[in-house]
């Protein structure tokens, strides 16, 4: 296929939206809300989340506050938002893992670093325990410790 004709596939679609709205309020409306929704959705943070094949490296930059959770347990559900919410404005000090699967990434994980519940906040140094986090968890809490961590 040739490059002009997949462009003109592609945006046929926009063609019949832009003649759809012109001389409708209604369509405009109800297709500026949808695309801005799709924006917001796409440009949303949600704090950094590593993965078990990645996890060392995430953790090897200096000081860390670290959750690990599991996407099933009900007091990580309620902290997600409050943990999100400081995670986006400290820069990077604030990791995120889900070890709730039960396979061999995951286990070593929990092991390594002594992860008997969910949800457990440990302080990592280079990857080092260095402390646990036992204070309150609202993302006020989380974001004062990690703006201390200097």
């Amino acid at each position: 296929m040739k490059l002009d004709t997949a462009f003109k596939k592609l945006f046929k679609p926009i063609k019949s939206l832009k003649k759809l709205v012109k001389n409708n309020p209604v369509a405009f409306v109800l297709v500026a809300y949808v695309l801005f929704r799709i924006f917001k959705l796409c440009n949303r943070v949600e704090g950094f989340e590593s993965k078990p094949a990645s996890f060392d490296q995430d953790v090897s930059g200096g000081k860390k506050l670290v959750w690990f959770y599991a996407d099933w347990c009900g007091h990580c559900k309620r902290m997600k938002k409050e943990w999100d919410n400081a995670s986006n404005k400290v820069n990077g000090k604030m990791v995120k893992i889900d070890l709730g699967d039960d396979n061999s990434e995951t286990k070593k994980i929990s092991e390594r670093y002594n992860i008997e519940g969910f949800p457990t906040i440990l302080l990592l140094h280079n990857g080092e325990k260095q402390a646990e986090y036992n204070q309150e968890r609202t993302a006020q809490a989380f974001e004062t410790y990690c703006n201390n961590l200097d």
